[in-house]
C-alpha cells in the first residue's frame, strides 16, 4: 500500500469533519497475506502443548504440523513452562536421538547394505566397541532391520550402520535436509549442525546412526519426514499460502518447491511399514495409537546438553509421526524439553494422539 494523510476538523461539540482543503494523498490498501497455518489446528497443537507442559511437568515443548505433499505449514508452536512463546521450531536446535535412525535405515536400504528383513545380533541389550559401550532398553536378540526400527535398539542401529561408508551416512541425512536451513519464509531460522565427515572422531559415526552429534530444528525433522510420508520427495516448507488484492482476488500463489528425492518411493515405502510397526507391532510408541485409523512413526529420548556438556537427568523427549499410516496427509514433530516421564513414549506420543484425536473432531 501507499500511505497518506488528511486534516480532520472538529467543532465545538466534537464532531468530526474533513476539510477539502486540507486533504493529503489518500492512503491505498497493500495486498494482504495468507498464510499456511489452519487457525483451528493451530489452536489444538498450542492448548494440547500447554496441558502436556503441566502434565508432564516440562520446562517447555515444540509442535509443527506439516502437509507432506506440499509442505505447507499447517501448525507451528513453542512454548515454555511459565507461558512463554518462542520461536525454537524455527530456530531452537536439539539432537533428535532416535527419531534419526530412519534415516540411517535410509541410508542402507538406498544402498543396498542391508534388507527390512536381515537380522543382526543386539548382545542381549549391552554392546561394547572400540570407542564406547552401547546400551538397549530391552535385552534384545537377534533383530530384523525393520526390528530394529520398531524397538529402537541403539546396538542394532550401530551394528547395520558401521557398513557405511562415512561420506554415503552424511550425504543421506544432507539430502533430507539435516544441516542446512529449509528455506521457509521466516526472518531467521537455524541450519542445525552436521559435521562434515572429515571433521569426525571415533565415535561420530556411530554417534550419528542413533540421533547424536547432529542438531536438528523441529522444522527441520518434520520436513525430512514429509519425505517418507509423500513418497520420497523433499518440499520447501511454506508459510505463505497466497497474496491477494483489497478487492480478493488472488495476485500470487506460491507453487509447491521440491527441493530433491533424498529416497526412492520403494524405500520411504519400506520405511512407512516399519514406522507403523512401531506404534501397532510391540513397538515403542504404543501410546499413539487411535482406535479409528493408523499412526506410524519414531519415538526420540535424548539427552540435553548444555554449555559444560550433557546435564545429568535431563532429556528430551520427541515424536515424529505419519498420519493416517496407509496414505499420510499430516506429519507431526512433538517435542518436549526435559519431561518428568523421561521416556518419548510416555510423554511425547500421548501429546501426539492428544492432537490427532482432537483434529479428526476438527476435521
Amino acid at each position: 500500500g501507499t500511505p497518506g494523510s488528511a486534516v480532520v476538523l472538529r467543532d465545538r461539540q466534537g464532531r468530526r469533519y474533513e476539510s477539502p482543503s486540507r486533504l493529503g494523498a489518500f492512503p491505498t490498501a497493500g495486498h494482504d497475506v495468507y498464510l499456511t497455518i489452519d487457525a483451528n489446528l493451530q489452536e489444538i497443537v498450542e492448548n494440547s502443548l500447554d496441558d502436556a507442559l503441566q502434565r508432564f511437568d516440562a520446562m517447555g515443548g515444540d509442535v509443527v504440523v506439516l502437509n507432506p505433499r506440499n509442505g505447507e505449514i499447517l501448525a507451528a508452536t513453542s512454548r515454555t513452562i511459565d507461558g512463554r512463546v518462542t520461536t525454537n521450531v524455527f530456530t531452537g536446535v536439539f539432537e533428535p536421538g532416535s527419531t534419526a535412525k530412519v534415516f540411517t535405515a535410509a541410508a542402507l536400504l538406498t544402498s543396498g547394505l542391508a534388507t527390512p528383513t536381515e537380522t543382526v545380533w543386539c548382545e542381549n541389550g549391552e554392546y561394547i566397541t572400540e570407542h564406547r559401550k552401547i546400551n538397549d532398553v530391552h535385552e534384545n536378540g537377534w533383530l530384523t532391520l525393520r526390528e530394529v526400527i520398531e524397538q529402537s535398539s541403539n546396538i542394532g542401529i550401530v551394528k547395520l550402520g558401521d557398513r557405511l561408508p562415512p561420506a554415503v551416512l552424511y550425504s543421506t541425512l544432507r539430502r533430507f535436509g539435516l544441516g542446512s536451513p529449509t528455506g521457509v519464509e521466516y526472518p531467521v531460522e537455524s541450519p542445525g549442525i552436521l559435521n562434515r565427515p572429515h571433521r569426525w572422531s571415533g565415535t561420530t559415526k556411530s554417534s550419528l546412526t542413533m540421533g547424536y552429534e547432529v542438531a536438528v530444528t523441529p522444522l527441520q525433522l518434520a520436513s525430512a519426514y514429509a519425505a517418507i510420508a509423500n513418497g520420497g520427495v523433499l518440499f520447501r516448507p511454506s508459510l505463505v499460502k497466497q497474496m491477494r488484492d483489497p478487492g480478493g482476488s488472488v495476485v500470487w500463489e506460491p507453487q509447491p518447491e521440491p527441493v530433491r528425492r533424498p529416497i526412492s518411493a520403494e524405500v520411504a515405502a519400506e520405511l512407512r511399514t516399519a514406522l507403523s510397526g512401531v506404534v501397532y507391532e510391540g513397538g515403542t510408541a504404543e501410546t499413539a495409537a487411535l482406535q479409528t485409523y493408523e499412526v506410524a512413526g519414531k519415538t526420540g529420548t535424548a539427552r540435553r546438553a548444555g554449555p559444560d556438556g550433557y546435564i545429568e537427568g535431563s532429556y528430551t523427549a520427541s515424536f515424529a509421526s505419519l498420519f493416517p499410516a496407509d496414505d499420510p496427509q499430516l506429519v507431526m514433530v512433538v517435542k518436549l524439553d526435559d519431561p518428568k516421564d523421561t521416556y518419548a513414549q510416555a510423554t511425547a506420543a500421548p501429546l501426539t494422539r492428544a492432537v490427532l484425536e482432537l483434529s479428526l473432531i476438527h476435521i
